[in-house]
């Protein structure tokens, strides 16, 4: 029975001997196929980026790729080397034979084609690819800027707002060769005010005194910056706060209406001695009570449509006289014989008083002698 169990524990033995033989192998064989593998992956390696050499009658050396079997480069006798894209051909593979990025760019590779295989701005910038090109295929403003493009480079590719942006500012844009007028729209005035730009400067490059004016510049400011009354009227500064500025009625009257300027403050007396007529009040609604309170004379009056029997109460004969108005027309106008010395005070005769039709009766009877 003993011996049954040796020979049952032996072939066991044997077996798991024999299973522990053949992972050893498999392991051996496992690690030839690798160094293998590595070997073959060597040799391609060294066929990828290694070249075979022919040397051309002139002594110009022609390099070719080991498996395409196409012309890669060409080391003239003078040291100097020309390279050549062939069909579908890489940026890596080149690279790997020695080409540097102008070669690279020599050879007709673009810049959408460094951007795909991973160049970052700096390199192309060294090798002459200017902003327009590098932003038609996407790289960024910011790449652009940390790439080192100066400011003068990127202006005529980004608009102001862009750059605006972007970080730069009003002053260094300016340096640049952009004008205020470009500028203007992106950058908050005050922004430019802090920057050292005037209302002047503003107001030349187009701002209106109303845009001015709703960004906190001062009334006294855009005065002193050359704003006419017009400009300062349509910002929304009123007579009242012009005249506090020290502008006078004589200049605001052409600007404003009769009513706004006596609402902003403006007398009928200070009007009259701005200049306005007879005729202007009484058109903006001025009583004839108040033209003749305010020293209009029978000329100014009548000229605005009154009639001499409306004036008659408020001015003598001679005013009228001295007016230009005929005797006749002044006894039409509405003057009794009970008036006569003011006739008389005007210079009148009895022979003209007759002339137009008072009799002598009626003169006698009045007390003219």
């Amino acid at each position: 029975m003993f011996f049954v169990f040796f020979l049952i524990g032996n072939h066991l033995y044997q077996t798991h001997q024999n299973n522990q033989n053949k992972i050893i192998n498999i392991l051996q064989q496992s690690k030839d196929i690798q160094k293998e593998n590595q070997k073959l992956k060597n040799k391609l390696y060294t066929l990828t980026t290694n070249l075979y050499e022919g040397i051309r009658d002139n002594g110009d050396k022609e390099y070719y790729h080991f498996l395409k079997h196409q012309l890669v480069k060409t080391t003239k006798t003078n040291g100097l080397t020309k390279w050549y894209r062939f069909p579908n051909t890489t940026i890596s593979e080149l690279q790997n034979f020695g080409a540097t990025l102008k070669d690279l760019i020599n050879v007709g590779f673009l810049p959408s084609d460094f951007q795909k295989a991973g160049f970052d701005v700096k390199h192309l910038k060294n090798v002459g690819c200017v902003v327009q090109e590098l932003k038609s295929v996407g790289y960024s403003l910011q790449a652009m800027i940390t790439a080192g493009f100066t400011l003068l480079e990127l202006k005529t590719s980004y608009t102001v707002k862009e750059l605006q942006q972007a970080g730069y500012s009003a002053s260094e844009m300016l340096l640049a060769g952009f004008t205020l007028l470009e500028l203007k729209g992106n950058f908050a005035v005050q922004a430019l005010i802090n920057e050292g730009f005037t209302v002047a400067d503003l107001k030349q490059a187009g701002y209106s005194a109303q845009t001015l004016h709703h960004e906190g510049v001062h009334l006294d400011k855009l005065k002193q910056a050359g704003y006419d009354i017009p400009a300062l009227k349509e910002a929304g500064f009123s007579a009242f706060q012009l005249k506090k500025m020290n502008y006078s009625l004589q200049e605001l009257k052409n600007h404003y209406s009769i009513n706004t300027l006596q609402m902003d403050g403006f007398s009928l007396y200070d009007l009259k001695e701005a200049g306005y007529t007879a005729q202007e009040l009484k058109d903006a609604g001025i009583t004839f009570y108040s033209l003749i309170k305010l020293g209009y004379s029978v000329k100014d009056l009548t000229n605005t449509g009154f009639t001499i029997h409306q004036l008659k109460d408020y001015f003598y004969v001679n005013e009228f006289k001295n007016a230009g108005f005929s005797l006749q027309t002044i006894k039409e106008g509405g003057f009794r014989l009970d008036e006569m010395p003011e006739f008389r005070q005007a210079g009148y005769t009895k022979q003209a008083l007759e002339d137009v039709g008072f009799t002598s009766e009626e003169i006698q009877a009045a007390g003219f002698r």
